[in-house]
């Protein structure tokens, strides 16, 4: 008999339609950015954070006041993401410092929403790091001897945070467009046809029959799969989708089993020919 779904784990479920509709949204913008050619970083990253926005604070959410406070923070995020599309020509010539008092209240709300986005996703650590690096920034003049600065006009920090091509929109938002994006959509029509699982194929005769058998098929598949991708987010979620599954059923501990996995695939994205594009 099968179990009963546990409906708490996916509460947008009844809208299934459009979070279909929002990702082949995503999928027609990012493959539309390689055929259209070389878009403004300035339209290009906040548009791309803003389609990024709703699976992280809506879909993800799992009470009602997170489905609630995500809904909030998606509708002004995917505005305040807009504004800086949109007014990219005049925003450009601003060269990072702020002119308004709009800029400047959708600036700082851009970066609390960056930092509330990556809390809810993956946790404190790595947003609490941001926050101190932030911190000193603007409090910085305050700390005295070698390890203070002269002081950063909050014009300027902010400015050069969310309306130049640096901070929120610099080399790694970039990057998640360019390479990750694409590699992504890549790995999952690969594991939706079968010439993903022709790498799983080729690993588990090399090592399936092997002591440890599970983890070297991880490894082998995800360095051919890293050859083709340059990216080990690309590789996570193209071979991960089978190589963590099955290493769970062979008795492997979750957390070894996604431990291996992210190993692998970071050692595959230095794999040649492409050799950590995504890096």
């Amino acid at each position: 008999m099968q179990a009963p779904s546990d409906t708490s784990l996916h509460p947008a479920r009844p809208w299934a339609s459009g979070w279909v509709a929002l990702g082949a949204a995503s999928v027609v913008f990012h493959l539309g950015l390689v055929f259209y050619g070389l878009a403004p970083a300035l339209v290009s990253r906040p548009l791309h954070m803003a389609l990024l926005l709703p699976w992280v604070l809506v879909y993800m959410a799992r009470t009602r006041l997170q489905r609630a406070s995500g809904w909030l923070l998606t509708l002004l995020g995917v505005a305040a993401c807009g504004y800086i599309a949109f007014n990219e020509p005049a925003l450009a010539n601003q060269y990072g410092f702020i002119d308004t008092h709009l800029q400047m209240a959708i600036g700082v709300f851009l970066i609390l929403l960056a930092l509330e986005a990556a809390r809810r996703a993956i946790g404190w650590p790595l947003p609490l790091v941001a926050l101190i690096a932030l911190a000193y920034g603007v409090f910085g003049e305050h700390v005295p001897g070698a390890f203070g600065h002269a002081g950063i006009p909050l014009p300027s920090l902010v400015g050069t945070l969310t309306i130049a091509e640096g901070g929120l929109w610099g080399s790694l938002t970039g990057v998640s467009v360019s390479v990750v994006a694409i590699f992504v959509i890549f790995g999952a029509v690969l594991n939706a046809g079968e010439a993903g699982q022709g790498f799983m194929n080729l690993a588990s005769a090399i090592a399936g029959r092997l002591t440890g058998g599970g983890a070297k098929v991880s490894v082998i598949s995800s360095a051919l799969m890293g050859s083709i991708s340059g990216s080990a987010s690309a590789n996570v979620a193209s071979t991960g989708a089978i190589t963590i599954p099955s290493m769970v059923r062979l008795g492997y501990p979750r957390s070894l089993a996604g431990a291996v996995e992210a190993v692998a695939s970071s050692g595959g994205q230095i794999m040649p020919p492409l050799m950590g594009a995504g890096a």
